[in-house]
C-alpha cells in the first residue's frame, strides 16, 4: 500500500488569531484536499481558542514555538 504525498505546513498558532500571517496559513491549509495536508503546531496557550473542526490532521508538537526542523518534520509523521 502506497501513501499518498502530503503537504506539511508548520505554523506556531493553530488555530490562529485574527489577522497576520497565521490566518494566511489556515487559508492556505484550506486550499488544500483534507488528505493532502498536514497541519504541525505547537501547544495552545491557555487563552487560544479551540476554534472549528478542520478536515485535515493538526498535530500539536509540545514545544510552544516550533522550527521546520528535520526533527520537528519526524514528529508529524
Amino acid at each position: 500500500m502506497t501513501s499518498a504525498a502530503r503537504t506539511l505546513i508548520v505554523t506556531n498558532d493553530f488555530p490562529p488569531r485574527q489577522g497576520g500571517i497565521e490566518t494566511f496559513v489556515r487559508e492556505l491549509a484550506d486550499r488544500f484536499p483534507p488528505d493532502g495536508v498536514v497541519v504541525l503546531t505547537g501547544s495552545p496557550t491557555p487563552a487560544a481558542q479551540p476554534g472549528e473542526p478542520v478536515p485535515y490532521p493538526v498535530v500539536r508538537h509540545p514545544a510552544r514555538t516550533l522550527l521546520p526542523t528535520p526533527r520537528a518534520t519526524a514528529h508529524a509523521a
